[in-house]
């Protein structure tokens, strides 16, 4: 028997102008952006502190999205240099999640900048007050920079200063000069002031 011719293949029909290609669903971008953003946090804060301590497996599986938003509120608070608020953050994020070692080393570095804010402030209110000729309230600023931060260089040399200008506690200041050259760096100001301070105690 003779072959049948083949059959032309059959044309799609050609689409209806007036129907849209589907869009996904807007809760589920708003998700993705979600997740967007968390990973970058993530990818953040692995950088600023190193790989290990913040992604699996020592991450938390109890960690919800909600505590990592807020984690990542914190870690823009510090680079702000908004140490106080950054501290308020992880102080309860570490209370929720104890063993989360991330949210520990972040709390130690707001923790650690908040207290730099408080005596840098406390340095500044004893200069100003030492201009003004308040030499005594200038003293207890300076004490309390030293007190909030013992290793602030500038705050023992400035303290060893004033002792040195009113000629008491000579002893002392000539110990906050010394700690100031040692651990603030060879400055002409530090050695100016411990030299000045052993010229009144009579060492050569």
């Amino acid at each position: 028997p003779a072959a049948r011719p083949a059959r032309a293949p059959r044309r799609s029909p050609p689409p209806d102008k007036g129907s849209t290609a589907p869009t996904p669903d807007s809760s589920d971008m708003a998700a993705r952006r979600k997740a967007w953003k968390r990973e970058r946090v993530r990818k953040m804060l692995a950088d600023s502190l190193g790989e290990g301590s913040i992604v699996p497996p020592s991450r938390p599986s109890r960690v919800t999205p909600a505590q990592d938003d807020r984690a990542a509120q914190a870690e823009i608070a510090i680079e702000q240099g908004q140490f106080a608020e950054a501290e308020k953050i992880l102080t309860q994020l570490v209370e929720e999640c104890p063993e989360h070692s991330g949210w520990k080393k972040l709390h130690a570095r707001a923790e650690a900048g908040a207290v730099k804010v408080l005596a840098q402030g406390y340095l500044r209110q004893g200069r100003y007050e030492r201009r003004q000729g308040d030499i005594h309230r200038a003293r207890q600023s300076l004490e309390k920079a030293v007190e909030v931060d013992p290793v602030n260089a500038d705050a023992k040399h400035q303290l060893a200063d004033l002792l040195c200008s009113m000629r008491v506690d000579l002893t002392r200041a000539i110990r906050l000069a010394h700690e100031a050259v040692t651990t603030g760096g060879h400055r002409a100001r530090y050695f100016g002031t411990l030299g000045e301070l052993l010229l009144l105690a009579k060492d050569k």
